[in-house]
């Protein structure tokens, strides 16, 4: 360290410290200090005192300046022996900035002054880290290219940013041409753009994340209609096959039974003609027989060997008459029930091609994802609720099968249970007949019909006889959006023209929100965050729970609360339209 430090504060020793270059003709002022002849001479020209720039001693008159030859020489005698050239590690390479001050080979730049625009090696860095007016000047890491960061109308650095035309200026444009304009420090565009680059980055890879999601799921469902349509025609195919080799064998089936049936029928006459043909070959014998007995032209010889068959009288057999058959035959009624299977099977196909066809049948549907994050909690959390009749107010009136309720002060409402009454007293509020104690729940309100109203959620132990000039609010166990701008409500608009005409109210159990949405321009409107939905178990009742041997929760059942405040207001649940 030692050793390093000493051959700085040696190589420093031969720098002017005017120029901070090598000396050039060196002189040495009546004080002992060293400076070029020009550079001196130049300083005393511009100064209207002869002073020494180091240590400021003044001079009666300006000295007489010689060339101090034996320093001269030593410096030409180290240049020659390159003592003061830089080494490999300093010397400035591809991609590193050069010392503006250093000649060839140049030293690598450790820093850049802003105000000198001009960059430095670690031996010519030193005046600003030693001289007070230097010392004030702004420091940066080595910049290149600073012909580009200099203004070309000032010769200046280019340190501010103007926001009103997007440019990077200088002191003097920002005084002459952007006095008017909003400038800042390029440090703080360069944070404020930097942060909105990487917002953007974010928003695109969240949006290009949710793409390619949606890009896998449709393409997953894709692959598995064609799969399916494999099956299909598969099945076609196995069906129809089945199909024809049934028909035939029905065919084979029909056809043994015709040919045993002409079998059965043909039986009789074949026997029939078997038995005729064996008499005519007993007929054509005894023909022969006689035929030769009438060649005999003796009388005796005649009578006495005549044929027996002249003795034997012919026996006559009733003949069966058989007729041609020119009626139906099987084949027409073949005809005819396949001509009838041919249109109901005709009839079948167009059926089911129709069915197939059919849009609203069996049309492949292809899965849109949610547009937004409201669309995703209307498909998933919307619950179907009515009104409860006995917690309504005096002056709300229900209709609409529990849906719909009008605040009439004139027709107040009579409870139906005057024994154990669980009606508001105070506000007007009706509750719903469900509560929740877990999960997420959802619904829509059309408030177009009422200019105050109120809408949220309260706990199931919410004080009905409060009466308060004001709104309750979640230290009373109510989380309400109200246009009553007062109490422990929220506000609902920033804008008296931004009245919504449909809101819907979003509660999540487990993550503790509450959140009220404008549905028709789909804005989250306003919400609580990191509500106390739990309460605590009163100390009898864990008592009381704990001798039967049963678990207490504290887990408070959460009820969907409506409100209206001057005359004919209504308020309506309507069922919620996740299809848009």
């Amino acid at each position: 360290m030692a050793c390093g430090s000493s051959g700085l504060s040696s190589e420093e020793q031969f720098l002017c410290s005017i120029c901070l270059e090598v000396f050039k003709e060196p002189v040495t002022t009546p004080c002992g200090h060293n400076y070029c002849k020009s550079c001196i001479t130049d300083y005393w020209d511009s100064s209207p005192q002869t002073r020494c720039p180091l240590c400021k001693k003044r001079f009666r008159q300006r000295p007489a300046l010689r060339c101090n030859t034996s320093f001269r020489d030593v410096l030409d005698h180290l240049m020659s022996l390159s003592l003061l050239s830089p080494t490999e590690e300093q010397q400035a390479g591809p991609g590193d900035v050069p010392c503006d001050i250093c000649r060839e080979p140049k030293h690598k730049a450790l820093k850049t002054c802003v105000v000198c625009a001009a960059s430095y090696c670690h031996l010519h860095l030193e005046p600003h880290q030693r001289v007070p007016h230097l010392r004030k000047h702004q420091l940066t890491d080595p910049l290149p290219d600073l012909d580009h960061r200099i203004c070309w109308r000032h010769g200046q650095m280019l340190q501010l940013f103007c926001i009103a035309d997007q440019t990077c200026v200088c002191h003097t444009c920002n005084e002459e041409d952007h006095a008017l304009h909003r400038c800042i420090s390029l440090e703080q565009a360069f944070k404020e753009e930097k942060d909105s680059a990487q917002h953007q980055i974010a928003q695109l890879t969240a949006t290009e994340n949710t793409e390619t999601r949606n890009i896998d799921q449709i393409r997953s469902h894709i692959e598995q209609r064609k799969r399916k349509k494999d099956r299909d025609v598969a099945d076609v195919e196995t069906f129809f096959t089945e199909l024809v080799d049934s028909l035939n064998g029905d065919k084979l089936r029909l056809v043994r039974v015709i040919e045993q049936r002409y079998k059965d029928a043909l039986r009789e006459p074949e026997d029939h003609v078997c038995q005729l043909q064996k008499r005519v070959t007993d007929i054509q014998q005894r023909r022969a027989e006689l035929e030769e007995a009438v060649q005999i032209d003796d009388r005796l010889r005649f009578l006495q060997s005549k044929p027996e068959v002249l003795l034997a009288p012919l026996h006559q057999d009733p003949h069966a008459q058989y007729y041609s058959d020119d009626g139906e035959t099987y084949g027409g009624a073949v005809k005819s029930a396949v001509a009838e299977m041919k249109v109901t099977l005709s009839d079948e196909m167009d059926k089911l091609i129709q069915r197939v066809q059919d849009p609203a049948g069996m049309e492949l549907q292809i899965w849109i994802p949610p547009r937004d994050e409201l669309m995703m909690i209307q498909q998933n959390d919307t619950v179907n609720l009515t009104l409860d009749p006995y917690s309504a107010h005096l002056f709300l009136s229900i209709f609409e099968n529990g849906k719909h309720f009008m605040y009439h002060p004139l027709m107040p409402y009579e409870p139906k249970s005057w024994f154990f009454p669980r009606h508001f007293l105070s506000f007007p509020f009706v509750l719903s007949t469900d509560g929740f104690s877990s999960g997420r729940f959802y619904l829509e309100v059309n408030v177009s019909g009422a200019a105050e109203w109120a809408l949220g959620v309260v706990r199931e132990n919410f004080d009905r006889n409060l009466t308060l000039k004001w709104l309750p609010g979640p230290d009373r166990g109510a989380w309400i959006l109200s246009t009553l701008n007062k109490g422990g409500g929220l506000p609902y608009f920033h804008s008296p023209n931004a009245r919504p005409q449909k809101v819907g109210v979003f509660v999540d159990y487990e993550k503790a929100d509450v959140s009220f949405y404008d549905v028709n321009s789909r804005v989250l409107m306003s919400s609580f965050r990191e509500c106390t939905f739990n309460e605590p178990v009163p100390l009898l009742k864990s008592a009381l729970y704990n001798l039967v041997g049963v678990a207490t929760s504290n887990r408070a059942k959460l009820y969907p609360v409506f409100g209206a405040f001057q005359i004919s207001d209504c308020l309506e649940i309507t069922p919620v339209d996740a299809s848009f």
